[in-house]
């Protein structure tokens, strides 16, 4: 059901946060050649760029989280599914439905807590492309509570 509702809503606004993320991979490696073609042994630069590179991913995890709709209440999600079965070319032949629904509560803080693995993915998504590394990043992700599932 968690996969579900992400499905369902992230439909809404995938487009936007979409362009966001690339707009900060633009950015990014930008950002990435000034730091490469920095004078590593000249400290007061090298604060400098800590101090960009620290605006500039709170400046994104702003313009990201203006995109993202967590807000806090008690929600319902019904969804229904109608179906043909493979092989079945009938109009109406094999037709079949698979319906689910779920309660879930967001908290007060969810917004804060999905921020805060927002800018987390975000410095991690740039320290691994400045210093070219590979280490798998976490997708930021909120999970509500009180999740319960309905039986069929």
């Amino acid at each position: 059901p968690q996969r579900l509702v992400f499905v369902c809503e992230h439909d809404n606004y995938a487009d936007h946060t979409s362009q966001a993320f690339q707009q900060f991979q633009r950015k990014l490696l930008e950002f990435k050649e000034r730091y490469v073609n920095a004078d590593k042994t000249d400290n007061a630069l090298l604060a400098q760029l800590g101090s960009e590179f620290d605006l500039f991913i709170e400046a994104f995890t702003v313009q990201i989280m203006d995109r993202v709709q967590i807000e806090p209440g008690n929600y319902t999600l019904s969804i229904i599914v109608t179906y043909r079965q493979m092989g079945k070319f009938l109009p109406f032949a094999g037709l079949r439905t698979a319906d689910a629904k779920v309660d879930f509560t967001v908290e007060d803080y969810a917004r804060d807590l999905f921020r805060s693995s927002l800018r987390d993915n975000l410095v991690a998504r740039g320290r691994q492309v400045i210093f070219a590394t590979t280490n798998p990043i976490p997708a930021p992700q909120y999970i509500p509570t009180a999740i319960r599932e309905f039986p069929k």
